[in-house]
């Protein structure tokens, strides 16, 4: 039986090799049907939508950046960053991630360092304001 299987799976092995001649690959294609297969991949709705798509995006980001560099359009922004900031939503937002960084311990050892740092520039300076009277 071991034998049988042995023969078989022979057969089936030198029938794959020798049943796929080298002639069945593909040739490369040259480079005019590169380009014909561009050309007309070029013209399928679905790329024509994709390009329009990128294109006014593109635009849209031009004027927008254009819009940005006058004075009118960075007044503009201001105005509307400062409705922004005004409501409700924002500012509650804003506490809530204000208290979020402020628990990280790698910003409470910069608030720790900065402290510190200030406090010994008050030492070295001569203590700054004491609020006596020079023992009077």
């Amino acid at each position: 039986m071991r034998k049988l299987l042995m023969v078989v799976f022979a057969v089936a092995l030198a029938a794959g090799i020798l049943g796929c001649p080298q002639a069945q690959q593909r040739p490369e294609p040259s480079p005019e049907q590169v380009r014909a297969a561009v050309r007309e991949e070029m013209r399928t709705p679905e790329t024509e939508r994709v390009i329009e798509r990128e294109v006014r995006r593109f635009q849209t980001q031009v004027t927008l950046e254009q819009l940005l560099e006058t004075p009118e359009g960075q007044i503009a922004l201001q105005d509307q960053l400062e409705k922004v900031m005004e409501s409700p939503d924002f500012k509650r937002e804003l506490e809530q991630r204000v208290a979020e960084v402020m628990e990280m311990p790698r910003v409470q050892s910069a608030i720790e360092k900065a402290v510190r740092s200030a406090i010994m520039q008050m030492v070295q300076q001569g203590g700054g304001g004491g609020g006596g009277n020079g023992g009077q």
